[in-house]
């Protein structure tokens, strides 16, 4: 199996399907919008509609993301800087304009680590690390996802590092180490266990086992996967 092929599947497994969801999602937000709420309050939920309609309307997406943008200058608002700058990267990082997506992310991060806003420099970070990963240049991304996750786990509170484990694993495939990216992936297992997420679980057992599968190892492939179907 080609690493393309192999990187599809792995990103089909990640991908469920929330556009009712989304919907619902976005009713609520434009009702919130509407009340008596402060510029920051505003900032924030034009940033969650920007998020929400990411896989429906990307006009939307812009429109929203340009308010929160003009909010945030004026009032002075750096997080919702920051997190503007993300949503603007993604949308360029989406349609391969790696330069601009760098831009974008790099300012994030660098006003993230100005006001130790940590998610921020995190996701920030994350995003450089998968432009490193999309032009192949596969040490650099490995270094910029490992400088993420000791951020990330800085943090207190929630937080959700798997996305971020995904990732290495993906590096360490590409790099030819499907010994590591196994263990990475049983770190993500780990992780679904402790909160008893079930379908979490299912999609890292399937992906551990596309692993094996591009070691040549069917039968421990055949292993995981049906270990996934009777999870």
């Amino acid at each position: 199996m080609s690493f393309r092929n192999l990187s599809i599947l792995l990103f089909a497994f990640f991908l469920p399907n929330f556009m009712i969801a989304q919907e619902h999602d976005v009713d609520s937000l434009i009702s919130i919008l509407n009340q008596e709420i402060t510029q920051q309050q505003e900032v924030e939920i034009l940033i969650e509609l920007a998020k929400a309609y990411k896989d429906m309307d990307t006009l939307m997406v812009h429109q929203y993301a340009e308010r929160a943008l003009d909010i945030s200058t004026r009032v002075k608002y750096d997080k919702g800087l920051v997190d503007v700058w993300m949503i603007k990267g993604n949308i360029a990082l989406d349609i391969a304009q790696y330069t601009k997506a760098e831009k974008f992310f790099q300012q994030a991060y660098d006003l993230a680590k100005k006001d130790e806003y940590l998610l921020g420099m995190s996701d920030a970070l994350t995003n450089l690390g998968r432009i490193k990963w999309n032009t192949g240049l596969y040490n650099e991304s490995l270094e910029i996802y490992q400088k993420s996750l000791a951020i990330i786990e800085r943090v207190d509170g929630p937080k959700d590092v798997v996305p971020l484990y995904n990732n290495i694993a993906l590096v360490y495939y590409a790099q030819g180490l499907h010994d590591k990216a196994i263990e990475t992936f049983e770190q993500c297992l780990k992780i679904y266990e402790e909160e008893h997420n079930q379908k979490g679980k299912s999609r890292i057992l399937v992906n551990i086992g596309l692993m094996h599968l591009g070691k040549g190892d069917m039968e421990q492939a055949l292993k995981y996967y049906f270990t996934a179907l009777n999870n």
